[in-house]
């Protein structure tokens, strides 16, 4: 009992501090914001800073944070081993795909019809930041979500349970949190954080689940440029194309895990068996 009760202390204290954080870190900004004209009108049309200072103070946070709890680093806790550079590759494919396809779902007129949020945030994703701005946020953004996330949380949980309940309530926070308790978000969140958990596992590195994010978030941003230059393409067929992708990327990195796992994992197997 005793060790659970640690593991909800803890994930209580990180959610907390993502909440706080959320909530204060912007503060400074919006004063700047409203006290400077000529930012004021930058950051209108760079709406994802706010994110980004968000995200920065997040991790500096939580770098004394782990170090507190877990008596570690948070870059030892979340265990940023390198990988290999075609596994890098594959898994940004696989994040492209599911990107593409997650905005071309989206983009379907029975979901804007039931979920009209949905193309506010695509258009917030799409629209609301010049291109530098748009990439500090992609990268900073997917490494902040998944040291959160997987770094913390799921590792968190794995410590002190099976790991496929793991996966499930890592994925189910992930999907409530980050879509703010809508039920049908939560859900398409919940998947796609399960697969990130898989990868995270597979490769034994942080940077798995990353480069995925980032894939991800840089497939809905593609598909958003390329919807506006061809509105009348054809949605289920770029629906079809990209799940099968997304599929075959998925079932690939899996497949050849063993193959293209992280330098560290391959060393602690060669070190196993030469014991």
């Amino acid at each position: 009992m005793k060790k659970y009760l640690k593991m909800i202390g803890c994930i209580f204290v990180y959610i907390l501090i993502y909440y706080i954080v959320l909530r204060l870190s912007i503060l400074p900004v919006m004063s700047l914001v409203n006290s400077n004209a000529s930012f004021k009108a930058w950051a209108v049309s760079n709406k994802t800073i706010l994110i980004i200072v968000n995200d920065i103070v997040g991790l500096i946070v939580f770098v004394p944070l782990i170090a507190l709890l877990k008596k570690q680093s948070l870059i030892k806790r979340c265990n940023f081993s390198k990988i290999n550079i075609k596994a890098s590759v594959l898994i940004a494919l696989m994040g492209l795909a599911s990107g593409i396809f997650t905005a071309s779902v989206f983009k379907l007129p029975v979901i804007v019809e039931k979920f009209p949020g949905i193309i506010t945030l695509l258009d917030y994703l799409v629209n609301s930041s010049t291109l530098p701005i748009f990439l500090a946020f992609l990268v900073i953004g997917s490494i902040y979500k998944e040291v959160l996330y997987r770094g913390l949380i799921f590792n968190e949980l794995k410590e002190n349970m099976s790991l496929s309940l793991a996966i499930l309530i890592q994925g189910l926070i992930y999907g409530l949190l980050f879509f703010d308790l809508n039920v049908p978000l939560t859900t398409y969140g919940l998947l796609g954080a399960v697969v990130f958990a898989l990868l995270y596992i597979w490769y034994d590195s942080m940077w798995a689940p990353i480069i995925a994010q980032i894939g991800s978030t840089g497939g809905i941003y593609v598909f958003g440029k390329l919807i506006e230059l061809y509105p009348n393409a054809n949605l289920i067929l770029v629906i079809v194309i990209s799940l099968i992708l997304t599929a075959a990327g998925i079932y690939a990195l899996w497949a050849y895990k063993d193959r293209l796992g992280s330098k560290a994992k391959a060393e602690t197997q060669n070190r196993t068996l030469n014991a």
